[in-house]
């Protein structure tokens, strides 16, 4: 086991360490002014930011897990016409 000192300056372990990373950028991400979204190497849609539920106004349930065909085919679909 890895014993890392977090910013609070308490030991933690890696996991929890990273974890604790993660979270900080996905809400960092989630409150930026920029619409993004993130695909993983599956080509599935993990994090999409309020932003992006803005401009795109689909509400991030029904984004997430999906690929991006899958998630923006009926937007692509409207700016077709």
């Amino acid at each position: 086991m890895t014993v890392l000192v977090n910013q609070d300056g308490k030991t933690t372990d890696q996991s929890k360490m990273i974890e604790e990373e993660n979270q900080l950028l996905k809400n960092i991400i989630d409150n930026i002014h920029e619409a993004v979204y993130v695909v993983n190497k599956n080509g599935k849609i993990i994090l999409y930011n309020r932003e992006s539920e803005k401009m795109e106004n689909l509400d991030r349930k029904e984004v997430l897990g999906k690929t991006e065909k899958e998630a923006f085919s009926n937007l692509i679909i409207l700016l077709m016409k």
